[in-house]
């Protein structure tokens, strides 16, 4: 019987995508001994952050397992702006905005700004091969192919989208991706946060990150690169060919967030390799959408993707104004039919009937 091997790619973005990159790669390590598992699963990382102490800093949980550790080719930081490249990032913006913009290249909050993390992704292709996205994957699905004879790759996303690098890199990725790879599919693991009055910029970004994945998903928006910017206004800007195959959206409540890393990792784990070399009956986990037409609204244009899934509970709701109105609605029913009737039934109460 001829196997067929499969490739994936983990992409992590931000500090959280880094831990749940980090915890997979112990996970195998502990299962296998080996970076990669047996019976035909070839596994490479990718691990996206602007912070080089969040690239520095991440460990596995057991320190003295050296070979679970992600290593330098690994890791790519997201340096800012290179001068050279602003002349063509400027041509995007109005000319009544750049004062704004030169300021907020030079002030602290430069990473802290959505748009701009996009762009510094975007710009990451003019870096060293070291610090470079689209070298760095194309080196890891060639080394792929070369290992497993097989062209197509499975790439995994994930993300917490209450995160500037979460929510700010996660639109380009997938555009480099679709530029520079062929034969994929992509899935998506986003953390969603619950919105409270200490986070209202992060969840703001996070519904500006949805919603554009909606429209790329009932394509009705088609991210393209700054180099491109020229074309926008042609009747070909829009290349419904860009997509995700589904993005599974993890909801935690505030006290279970810290666990998001380790249930992803074990979400993941589960799915693509204890799927395939353990008991399949144990793996229960949501499948990809069979049907991937969008919903429409009354002027036939498609609105709502259906390409997302959600895992996990926020919050536990109780009605109970329509508990307390169902109990007092019937102890009034039964008050009226014993005036009326006063026919006792046991196991129901007052009947609606008489003698």
């Amino acid at each position: 019987m001829l196997l067929i091997m499969e490739n994936h790619i983990f992409i992590g973005l931000g500090e959280t995508g880094g831990k749940i990159l980090q915890h997979i790669k112990e996970r195998v390590y502990n299962e296998f001994k080996s970076d990669t598992p047996y019976n035909g699963i070839n596994l490479e990382y990718i691990y996206i952050d602007s912070n080089i102490d969040n690239l520095s800093n991440i460990l596995p949980l057991n320190k003295l397992q050296k070979s679970a550790k992600l290593n330098n080719s690994q890791k790519i930081h997201i340096k800012p702006f290179d001068p050279i490249n602003l002349s063509l990032i400027k041509r995007t913006i109005p000319d009544n905005e750049l004062n704004k913009f030169e300021k907020l290249l030079s002030s602290d909050t430069y990473f802290q700004c959505r748009r701009i993390s996009h762009l510094s992704l975007y710009c990451n292709q003019f870096q060293n091969s070291n610090d470079n996205f689209i070298y760095s994957i194309k080196k890891k699905a060639s080394y792929l192919y070369q290992k497993s004879r097989n062209p197509f790759i499975t790439i995994h996303i994930c993300a917490n989208l209450s995160e500037n690098c979460g929510n700010g890199f996660l639109i380009e990725t997938i555009r480099q991706i679709h530029e520079n790879i062929n034969n994929f599919k992509i899935l998506l693991y986003l953390y969603i946060p619950r919105p409270n009055h200490t986070n209202d910029e992060s969840v703001t970004h996070c519904y500006a990150t949805l919603a554009e994945l909606n429209a790329i998903g009932v394509g009705s928006f088609n991210p393209v690169s700054l180099l491109q910017i020229d074309k926008l206004n042609t009747n070909n800007s829009v290349n419904k060919s860009i997509y995700f195959t589904i993005a599974y959206t993890f909801l935690f409540s505030e006290t279970s967030k810290t666990n998001f890393s380790f249930s992803v990792s074990n979400y993941i784990y589960q799915k693509i390799i204890a799927e395939n070399h353990f008991n399949p009956l144990l793996c229960r986990y949501t499948e990809e959408p069979i049907f991937t037409i969008p919903e429409f609204d009354q002027c036939n244009r498609p609105v709502h993707s259906v390409k997302f899934g959600s895992i996990g509970i926020m919050s536990i709701a109780y009605p109970e104004a329509e508990i307390e109105e169902f109990v007092t609605y019937n102890f009034a029913r039964q008050a009226a039919r014993q005036l009326q009737f006063n026919l006792w039934q046991e196991g129901i109460g007052y009947a609606e009937t008489s003698l």
